[in-house]
């Protein structure tokens, strides 16, 4: 009976240093991913997209005109196929998207105007970087779904860009997202 226990004992000593490793690795592979720096083109294209003459009232003023058109098609992307809200919360001014020990507490960021944005000074090159490739204005890789967005054309961009910088702003400093150990196994294997 007593090699028994000894047995058990040493397999569960192997099975907390193989748990313990995988985590470290885990650690280390996840804060190696997140601390690189991208460097990707540069693109630029109007906010919002310009109305030709045909789409003008006489008289009318087409960059009042295509604005508002922009906002409302930014609104409808938003809510309807892209669901932004999910992350950056109904107001987008930041939301909790997982508060789990296991996970994580990953927070989307405040998009609006108000104190706190992390979309106060982006231009439409770093728009397209953290939506489309998600990669943050740094240069460093965010922790959002960019893949879902890689294939949105510049108007639905620019519509969005639009959108957002006409909603009332939100004041709310959002603190950094942290990583649990099944997030940090999950960005170092993914």
């Amino acid at each position: 009976m007593k090699k028994f226990f000894v047995w058990v004992g040493g397999a569960f000593a192997v099975l907390f240093v193989l748990v313990g490793a995988s985590y470290a690795w885990a650690s280390y592979s996840a804060s190696s991913k997140l601390d690189v720096v991208f460097t990707i083109h540069q693109v630029d294209f109007p906010v919002p997209t310009p109305l030709d003459a045909a789409h003008v009232d006489e008289g009318g003023d087409p960059e009042a005109l295509a604005l508002e058109q922009a906002i409302e098609r930014g609104r409808h992307l938003l809510s309807a196929r892209y669901a932004c809200a999910d992350c950056h919360g109904e107001d987008f001014g930041g939301g909790v998207m997982v508060d789990d020990p296991a996970m994580g507490r990953l927070l989307g960021p405040n998009l609006t105007r108000g104190e706190g944005s992390v979309t106060l000074d982006y231009s439409v090159a770093d728009w397209d970087r953290i939506v489309r490739h998600g990669i943050r204005k740094d240069g460093r890789p965010a922790l959002m779904p960019s893949e879902d967005f890689m294939a949105m054309s510049d108007r639905e961009l620019s519509d969005i860009i639009a959108y957002i910088r006409a909603l009332p702003p939100v004041d709310n400093a959002v603190p950094p997202s942290t990583l649990g150990p099944i997030g940090k196994l999950l960005v170092a294997t993914g």
